[in-house]
């Protein structure tokens, strides 16, 4: 960059009619001057002149406007960033790459100013000029303006680009040479301190659920790269170096002995992470785009279409991105809460290998949920984790020091694990322990976050009291929660929206569709920032859909629910409607070629509806996406496999023989996936998944094959309630494979087998699905003109119905109902 740019203003001055009136140098600062510049970097820099007339001003006014347009025109400048007024109509869709720092308000660092300053051409300078106004600056320090960034943090780092005219490579060394023999004051020093603290709060970073609520994207410059460049150099103006590069001050600190060599490397590896996460975000968009995602990514090929286009993203490399966040979260919390006027001291207390908590917080964020169950399972104990939620709460908070919101924040973490393994009772009570905890502690009280703490708990008691089919608990959590977020925030806001939503979908669980819709509508107001949505008329809802521009992983949510309460009350088309704009909405946020579970079940969610309303192929084709996506997201290092599940999942649609190879490749390729071939819950459910597709899709001999496995690991699993209806429902899909297929003596059998699973087993969630079960099996025996065994399993469906939720009002209930009424009578 150091070279393109040299050659520009050799171009620049040859061009020029008149050759320059004295000696001149062109000296970058910013990130070239630090050695960090990227091909898409702003060029900042400044003309140090031997002397300044107003002839030679003129000039070199002219030979910067002159470099401008010659940069411009290099077509990777925005029309934008020369803050023409009267142009600011035009919609300039060129991208961003190497430019000028820019004439808008803010920018400016270039020879002629922005034209905001009182002080043009601020950058046209003799070395004494620009030192008098280092030292001025630095004499009479003003915090507020330091923390902007003031004209000393320019001139920390400067690099020469070019230079003309006899001497004129000393006159940025006659600078130098005299700023590093200026001593700060002591107020000057205690603001270099301040800051040196101030930015480790500022850049404070770290995977959490504000990474889950941005889909998974992160901005590189100011979440990844700001903090390592900054602290380098706030390290350079503590110890007064004047070195050329952030590289160059850290080979100082060593060769000086004012950091060890552990620490050095440690430094060298996040600033290299942080330019190297910067540089190619850019490379990847072509652009200065920042954006980056922590999903995991194969490199296949995608087609976009007309009604759904490809987002592309860079993603990270998570094993890179994980060993960054576990140096850089410890550096910045020590550094701001400790004061010490050893460096190395600091900097080695700071810089230790990342504690199991962090480890497990960030394989958590990036959903690599075995490695983070592993960390914590190391380090707590498996049986402490399940059965002594507060001993293991005790490890946590000797991590946290104590601090409620941090403690909280990483039990959120294992909850979410938890959830996933069907633990839901050692959920509960891990949030009932930090209740415990807010109810004793009034510090929580102090900020507006803190105070927000119990309602954040009780969404997750809410929603363990779901999963344990406590509904009018979890109603009143909810409900609670709401209360409080309604007497601290504005009406508005995104958090009440979130209040809304869960109360909603606690509804929709419930079948209390009328109430369900009122909350999901209200949260729909509140999250879209939409005035079209009411409560009252089914289709204002569906008129927001179309302007929401900027999707929400929350709101994506809402729009989740109430593609799915349609379902429930059989609007399949307006189902279709809020569904399709859930998955443009997904896939938006995530990016087009990412991996994600939301992604597998929109496709899914969405091919049963479309099954409902006859469309047929579109459905398969959804199907066939749902579980490519799902093999995808345990397939990462397995690229041709990958590639080829891809190829088939396109034209498994052409004949019957391709869609059979393409169903069979993915009950081989999940089988030999590392570490989901041996039996735990989470290979069974996906192979429990696979198996409903391909009933769905006709394919019985496989999905029996699948159905079977699938079994075959729930048994070898460890059992508790929830696992054995896991069992129960896939031994029912294998029944209803079997029914299809023919076997009805063996379907029947099977049947049986899953109804005794769960007849012991108690609570709301068991009845409903022993009335799946007991209504499949009079539809079978209705199939097969057996009508008294019809008749007893499906008055059976319905006592079970009714018991689960004491009326007549379920769907099912009504379908079983049906299907009494259209028996012969006795």
């Amino acid at each position: 960059m150091v070279e393109l740019s040299r050659r520009v203003f050799n171009y620049c001055v040859k061009y020029m009619k008149d050759r320059p009136p004295c000696p001149f140098s062109v000296v970058a600062i910013g990130s070239m001057a630090k050695g960090e510049a990227t091909p898409y970097s702003d060029l900042e820099y400044m003309f140090v002149v031997e002397q300044k007339t107003q002839e030679s001003l003129h000039y070199f006014e002219l030979l910067a406007i002159t470099s401008y347009f010659f940069i411009g025109n290099l077509q990777e400048t925005k029309l934008s960033y020369m803050s023409v007024e009267e142009l600011k109509w035009f919609e300039d869709k060129q991208k961003n790459g190497f430019k000028i720092d820019g004439l808008a308000e803010g920018a400016g660092n270039i020879p002629t100013g922005n034209g905001t300053s009182n002080k043009p051409n601020h950058f046209i300078v003799t070395p004494q000029e620009l030192l008098t106004k280092y030292k001025l600056v630095l004499d009479k320090p003003n915090k507020e303006e330091a923390k902007r960034g003031d004209f000393t943090a320019m001139l920390q780092y400067t690099r020469q680009i070019f230079c003309y005219g006899k001497c004129a490579d000393s006159l940025l060394k006659e600078f130098v040479d005299q700023k590093s023999k200026i001593i700060s004051n002591r107020e000057r020093k205690q603001i270099n301190l301040d800051m040196f603290e101030a930015d480790a709060k500022k850049y404070s970073f770290k995977p959490s659920e504000n990474l889950i609520a941005k889909g998974f994207s992160v901005d590189s410059k100011k979440e990844l790269y700001r903090y390592p460049s900054i602290l380098l150099f706030n390290i350079s103006i503590l110890y007064n170096f004047s070195k050329a590069t952030s590289w160059s001050t850290l080979d100082s600190l060593l060769a000086k002995g004012i950091i060890s060599r552990s620490v050095y490397e440690s430094l060298s590896f996040l600033l290299a992470c942080a330019c190297y996460f910067r540089l190619s975000a850019y490379l990847y968009h072509d652009s200065h785009d920042d954006r980056l995602s922590v999903l995991p990514i194969s490199e296949i090929s995608t087609e976009s279409n007309a009604t759904s286009p490809v987002v592309r993203r860079w993603y990270l490399p998570q094993g890179l991105f994980n060993k960054y966040c576990q140096y850089s979260i410890p550096l910045k919390a020590h550094i701001s809460k400790c004061r010490t006027k050893n460096l190395n001291e600091l900097l080695t207390s700071a810089i230790q290998p990342p504690s199991w908590l962090i480890k497990f917080q960030t394989f958590h964020y990036c959903h690599r949920w075995t490695s983070a169950w592993k960390y914590f399972e190391d380090y707590v104990t498996k049986e402490t984790a399940l059965n002594f939620p507060e001993k293991a709460l005790q490890l946590i908070e000797r991590e946290t020091k104590s601090d409620l919101q941090e403690t909280w924040n990483s039990v959120k973490a294992l909850i979410y694990l938890l959830f996933q393994k069907r633990e839901h009772k050692a959920a509960l009570a891990y949030c009932e322990a930090i209740q415990l905890r807010t109810e004793r502690c009034d510090n929580y009280k102090l900020t507006e976050d803190r105070r927000l703490l119990p309602s954040d708990v009780l969404d997750y008691i809410a929603a363990a009291n779901i999963y344990l089919d406590n509904h009018q608990t979890a109603l009143a959590a909810y409900t609670e929660s709401l209360s409080i977020r309604e007497s601290i925030l504005v009406s508005n806001h995104e958090l009440i929206g979130l209040a809304n939503y869960n109360l909603g979908r606690c509804y929709r669980v419930q079948h209390d569709y009328d109430q369900a819709r009122v909350f999901l509508m209200k949260a729909l107001t509140i999250c879209s920032k939409s005035k079209k949505v009411s409560t009252s008329g089914v289709m204002s809802g569906v008129e927001v859909l179309d302007s929401i521009k900027t999707p929400t992983v929350m709101l994506t949510y809402i729009v989740w629910n109430l593609g799915q309460l349609y379902r429930d009350c059989k609007l399949y088309e307006m189902s279709v409607a809020y569904l399709d704009k859930t998955k443009s909405m997904f896939l938006e946020l995530y990016g087009s070629d990412a991996y994600h579970r939301n992604i597998t079940d929109i496709y899914y969610t969405l091919a049963q509806v479309l099954d409902k309303l006859g469309q047929t192929k579109q459905a398969d084709r959804y199907y066939r996406t749902s579980m490519t996506v799902i093999t995808q997201l345990f397939s990462q290092g397995n690229m041709e496999k990958v590639q080829r599940l891809h190829n088939l999942e396109t034209k498994s649609d052409i004949d019957a023989n391709t869609a059979f190879e393409y169903y069979k490749f993915i009950l081989d390729t999940f089988l030999e996936l590392p570490g989901y071939k041996e039996p735990h819950p989470t290979s069974a459910n996906v192979l429990k998944h696979y198996g409903l597709h391909m009933i769905n899709v006709k394919q019985y001999e496989l999905a029996c094959k699948t159905l079977r496995l699938s079994c075959e690991m729930y048994e070898q699993s460890s059992k508790n309630d929830w696992l054995s209806m896991d069992l129960a429902g896939a031994l029912s899909f294998l029944a209803m494979c079997q029914w299809k297929s023919g076997d009805i003596a063996k379907a029947i059998s099977t049947y049986t087998q899953s109804l005794e699973l769960l007849m012991p087993v108690s609570g709301k969630a068991a009845l409903l699905n022993l009335a799946e079960i007991e209504k499949q099996l009079g539809e079978l025996y209705q199939s097969e003109n057996e009508a008294d065994r019809a008749r007893h399993h499906l008055l059976a469906a319905r006592t079970n119905f009714l018991l689960a939720w004491g009326s007549d009002a379920h769907p099912m209930s009504l379908e079983v109902e049906e299907m009494l009424h259209s028996l012969p009578s006795l």
